[in-house]
């Protein structure tokens, strides 16, 4: 598209965070602090790039070098590599306290500037703390270098910050530290929630450090009931900026009494990890992160204290979980039913029943890529370990026989809230406690019958002990249909342990039968534009290790730049990713153009679009995948445009300034996070449907983010380029930012066809972006039962991806 509008993209954004020191002491209207310390290190994409852990020390009881001699050190040889901590006391009189004159680190200016600076100083915050002796302070972080376990762990850092002037010596005990394995890139502090008429602080900051592109807190809410959370939150999201953001610790209230704002997600163990505080055992300890990190697994330890350290896995193979019915109390799976077929049958048990056969080992299938034995650790009769087996109706444990089908279940990460359901080999229906979960109760039987789209079929897991060292990256597969003869993986490794070391080789070698054929590319990173021609049916590539920061598919050129002949690429030119064959599906990877158009001004404003994704094949499906650019990140196109070309975008990450959802194809998003970089009037859709097509553009149930002051972007504008162009696209079930334009959210691109002549509307959307006048067009209830994924999708076939 030829269009007006230009972004100064994500990096120039980023250089607004670095202020100096005084600037940042002037800032007493802020909402954070804005003074950050940097080193210089690599970067690092998401939450779940990394182990962390939490825990309250409890630090004004024991030896304190004692605990952190023995718990934190044993988190550490637990290869958790962010631990964040509560009530920390003194730092451990073993480490050494960090050296500036020896190592420096460098503080960055608004101007650009380098200055050397400590790894600690004042965060004054604009408002004060008080010490015993009514000295007025400031928050102080330190770091120190700790090596508790000599050469064997090396060097780790303590960043350290007093939050409690309890006496005259500060010896105060509730106190803040976060230890990493890797030097932070960032320092900060968080502003408290509230302060008292007098201008102090009467709740505690929070302590952040930046590694790579995410931030990690820690936390400690206020022991009357934590009423300070949410506001402390607030005042993290504000304070991490653009980025991925974890704030862990103890909340002091139960994770249902959180009220946490549209973009938070809370991952949590489930059982209580506070003991005897007011008679009560509660869940006060747990994760709130900014992303969705599907399939998230979290366990706890007893490490002397009367809080339990939490930690955080995405959820691995070769590993030992518990599995929870998440209703009636999260019953346990476990065997003890009756006998069928010379089997047990799987029951739900009450959680407190701790013994060996609730404890299951997910074994990834040797015969069936992507499916999983679930292995019961208690030892049967036959002196062997017995799995689930799929045959009947009722869920059963027999022997494992790993070269069979009904042993074999493909497990799929429901949305964004950490729960998983299990499909057995070749069934339509998912494990569950039957289809109607009012029915069924304690020690009744598992089926594998269950509505997978039901409530019954979504599984929580839990861990009681690390993964280990032997856990592998969980692959989570879409629901698809089931190949009785799959053909062999085609690998790509970009360190060339694989058969093909670029995705496009790989590519090249899927013969063009019609038959099924994957593409598993390993973690990496892949500089390269990619194409998959029309002929290549069937076809589906996937990230291996299931998360879709590992695999980065990207390359960097836009419309205005040059081919080697000397012509311009073009818009669709410009993508990274061409996808052209029908029946073809994509999980869990990235697909990143990185062209910065502020760091290219040899470039005209009006030929910056540069397409992440051209997708222009029909029955496409998208699963787990990040798509990032900033004008024009996805392409949804049909090559002929009265012809059927869908495409559906399910649990996905998007991200751009300007018309980043364009194109004449029907698409659906659907659960979907959609993140607006800050840029004024930009837009989020621009369809140019034919007007012999119904159905244009849907997002529903989905996200919209952003930083962007309120009421400079827009939902969208009607890209009319053709006669027959009558563009359409509905919003609906969808939280909106305040950056959306509330009185009028819909624009012109043209001023010979305006948003009022397009097919635009809304219908049930959320947050503050959210609202209804005469500028923004409303399905009604009965129009609404019309435009849903499945109608979008359905065309003359009868296709439904939709879950």
């Amino acid at each position: 598209m030829n269009i007006r509008l230009f972004s100064a993209g994500r990096h120039a954004r980023k250089r607004k965070k670095f202020v100096s020191l005084t600037a940042a002491v002037a800032m007493v209207a802020s909402v954070i602090c804005a003074v950050f310390f940097a080193t210089v290190q690599s970067a690092s994409a998401a939450v779940d790039d990394f182990r962390p852990a939490n825990w309250n020390m409890q630090g004004g009881q024991g030896t304190l070098d004692s605990k952190w001699g023995s718990g934190v050190h044993g988190l550490m040889q637990q290869n958790h590599d962010v631990i964040a901590l509560q009530e920390t006391g003194e730092p451990p009189a073993s480490a050494g306290r960090w050296d500036s004159n020896l190592n420096q680190m460098v503080m960055r200016e608004a101007n650009g500037a380098r200055a050397v600076a400590h790894d600690f100083g004042a965060f004054h915050l604009g408002l004060r703390g008080r010490s015993a002796t009514g000295q007025n302070l400031g928050w102080t972080v330190q770091r120190y270098d700790y090596r508790p376990g000599g050469a064997r762990l090396g060097t780790w850092n303590i960043y350290y910050m007093q939050t409690d002037f309890g006496n005259a010596n500060g010896q105060g005990r509730v106190n803040l530290a976060i230890v990493s394995r890797q030097r932070a890139d960032f320092v900060s502090v968080a502003r408290p929630a509230f302060t008292n008429r007098y201008g102090f602080a009467s709740s505690r900051p929070s302590l952040g450090i930046q590694i790579g592109d995410t931030w990690f807190w820690t936390v400690h809410a206020l022991s009357g009931g934590g009423n300070d959370a949410r506001q402390l939150l607030e005042n993290i999201d504000t304070a991490s900026g653009n980025d991925h953001w974890a704030a862990l610790g103890d909340f002091n209230r139960e994770p249902r009494l959180l009220s946490t704002a549209q973009n938070m997600h809370i991952y949590r163990t489930g059982r209580a990890t506070h003991y005897g505080g007011n008679g009560n055992d509660n869940e006060l300890d747990y994760m709130v992160a900014n992303q969705v990190v599907p399939g998230l697994s979290s366990g706890s330890r007893d490490l002397s204290s009367d809080h339990r350290a939490v930690f955080y896995f995405r959820l691995m193979a070769r590993a030992d979980v518990q599995i929870f019915i998440p209703y009636d109390d999260e019953q346990t799976l476990g065997t003890g039913g009756e006998i069928v077929d010379g089997g047990e049958t799987v029951i739900d048990r009450p959680s407190t029943q701790q013994t060996s056969d609730v404890h299951w080992h997910l074994e990834e299938s040797g015969y069936q890529p992507g499916y999983y034995m679930i292995e019961n650790n208690l030892t049967n009769p036959y002196g062997t370990k017995s799995c689930w087996n799929a045959t009947h109706e009722q869920l059963i444990v027999t022997p494992c026989k790993p070269d069979q089908s009904p042993y074999w279940f493909k497990l799929d990460y429901w949305k964004d809230t950490g729960q998983v359901r299990i499909q057995p080999y070749g069934k339509n229906t998912c494990v569950g406690d039957g289809d109607d979960f009012g029915d069924f109760g304690v020690y009744t039987p598992a089926f594998t019958t269950s509505n997978c789209k039901n409530s019954s079929a979504r599984l929580n897991f839990r861990y009681d002990r690390d993964p280990g060292a032997g856990a592998m990256p969980f692959v989570a597969v879409n629901f698809m249909a089931i190949s009785n003869s799959p053909s062999p993986s085609l690998t790509v490794a970009a360190d060339g342990s694989a058969q093909y070391r670029t995705v496009q080789n790989a590519i090249n070698a899927v013969p063009a039968d019609g038959n099924p054929h994957t593409i598993l590319i390993n973690k990496g990173t892949y500089n390269e534009v990619v194409t998959v021609p029309k002929t290549l049916t069937n076809l589906t590539i996937k990230g291996a290790t299931g998360n879709a920061a590992d695999v980065v598919i990207k390359y960097d050129r836009c419309h205005g730049c040059l081919k080697p002949d000397g012509t311009q690429y073009g818009t669709e030119g410009s993508a990274v990713a061409s996808f052209k064959a029908p029946n073809l599906a994509v999980q869990s990877l990235t697909i990143q153009n990185t062209f910065d158009p502020a760091a290219h001004p040899e470039i005209s404003p009006y030929e910056t679009q540069a397409v992440a994704l051209a997708a222009t094949g029909d029955r496409q499906v998208y699963t787990n995948v990040r798509i990032i650019s900033t004008q024009d990140t996805v392409l949804a196109k049909s090559p002929v445009a009265t012809d059927q070309t869908r495409q559906y975008f399910r649990n996905v990450y998007i991200a751009g300034s300007i018309d980043f959802l364009f194109g004449n194809a029907t698409a659906v998003f659907d659960q979907a996070t959609l993140h607006v970089w800050p840029h004024v009037g930009g837009t989020i859709v621009a369809p140019n449907t034919d007007q012999a097509r119904k159905y244009g553009l849907l997002i529903t149930n989905s996200k919209v983010i952003s930083s962007s002051a309120a009421n400079t972007f827009y939902l969208g504008r009607p890209w009319h380029n053709t006669t027959t162009a009558s563009p359409q696209a509905v919003i609906r079930d969808t939280e909106l930012p305040a950056g959306i334009t509330t009185a009028q959210p819909w624009t012109n691109m043209v001023p010979d066809y305006t948003w009022q002549q397009a097919r635009f509307f809304e219908y049930h959307n959320s947050g503050a972006g959210a609202g209804v006048n005469s500028k923004r067009p409303q399905l009604t209830d009965a129009q609404a039962k019309d435009y849903t994924a499945q109608k979008y999708l359905a065309g003359t076939d009868g296709w439904n991806p939709v879950q």
